[in-house]
C-alpha cells in the first residue's frame, strides 16, 4: 500500500460510541408518535445511511408515509439536540490515535451522514483541539455516503490523492464510499457492524483497536509489508 497522506474518519461507531444517545432520542420520538420503541442495540443496524433513513427503518411499515416520517424525524432532531452528549464518548484509544496521526503530519478529516449541525457540535465537544482539516456532515447540497462526492472533495481540499487516502469506518457504507472514490478502505471492529459485513464489502484493512490502525499506517509509510487482520 502507498504511504498514507490523509485519513478520513466516519464518526458514529468509529470515533464515537454514540448508539445509546441516538437510540434514546429516536425511541422518545417514536413514543410521542404512538409507536413501539426498539431495543437500543438494534439501532446498530438502523443507523449509517443518514437520519431520515434511520427514521424510515424504525417506523412500522404500515405507518410509513411522508407526514409520519417528517413528524418522527423532527422529534428525533429535537430530542437529540438535548441528549447527544449524555452517554456518548470517544472509543478507548481514539484520542491517542488522533494525536499520533496529527503529530505525524497526516491530514485528518471527518465525513459522516449525520446532520451537519450535530456533527460539528460533537467534534468540537469531544475533540476540542480540533486536529481535523475539515468536518463534513449531511446537508441538502451534498449527497450522502456511499456517494463519493464529499470524499473526493475532501481529498482535493487536503491536496492529497485518493490512493494515498484512508477512509476509516464501521459499516459497508464507509467501505463502498472509499472504493467509489478510489481510496483505501479500513474497517474498524469496535463499531456498530460486524466483521462479516466489512469483509463482504471488501475492506482492504480490518483493525480491532485504534493503535493497530496507527501501526498499519506507520508500516505503509516505511514501505514495510502490511498485514491485514483475518484477510
Amino acid at each position: 500500500m502507498p504511504p498514507v497522506q490523509a485519513v478520513v474518519f466516519d464518526l458514529d461507531g468509529t470515533l464515537l460510541d454514540s448508539l445509546a444517545d441516538i437510540a434514546e432520542a429516536a425511541n422518545r420520538s417514536l413514543k410521542q408518535a404512538g409507536f413501539p420503541h426498539h431495543p437500543p442495540g438494534q439501532y446498530a443496524i438502523f443507523v449509517g445511511n443518514g437520519m431520515r433513513t434511520m427514521v424510515e427503518r424504525i417506523i412500522p411499515s404500515d405507518s410509513l408515509d411522508k407526514d409520519t416520517v417528517e413528524a418522527v424525524l423532527a422529534g428525533v432532531r429535537r430530542h437529540y439536540a438535548r441528549n447527544w452528549r449524555n452517554h456518548t464518548r470517544p472509543y478507548p484509544g481514539i484520542a491517542p490515535l488522533i494525536s499520533g496521526l496529527h503529530r505525524r503530519g497526516t491530514h485528518l478529516a471527518v465525513l459522516s451522514n449525520k446532520p451537519r449541525e450535530f456533527l460539528e457540535k460533537q467534534v468540537q465537544w469531544f475533540f476540542p483541539d480540533n486536529p481535523f482539516s475539515a468536518v463534513v456532515g449531511a446537508e441538502k447540497e451534498t449527497p450522502l455516503k456511499p456517494d463519493p462526492t464529499a470524499l473526493l472533495k475532501l481529498i482535493k481540499t487536503m491536496d492529497c490523492l485518493p490512493q494515498n487516502t484512508l477512509m476509516v469506518g464501521d459499516t459497508a457504507v464507509d467501505i463502498h464510499t472509499a472504493h467509489a472514490a478510489g481510496a483505501v478502505a479500513a474497517g474498524v471492529l469496535w463499531g456498530f457492524r460486524s466483521q462479516e459485513e466489512l469483509e463482504s464489502a471488501g475492506a482492504e484493512i480490518l483493525v480491532g483497536f485504534p493503535a493497530e490502525l496507527l501501526s498499519f499506517i506507520d508500516r505503509a509509510e516505511c514501505g514495510c509489508p502490511t498485514r491485514h487482520r483475518n484477510r
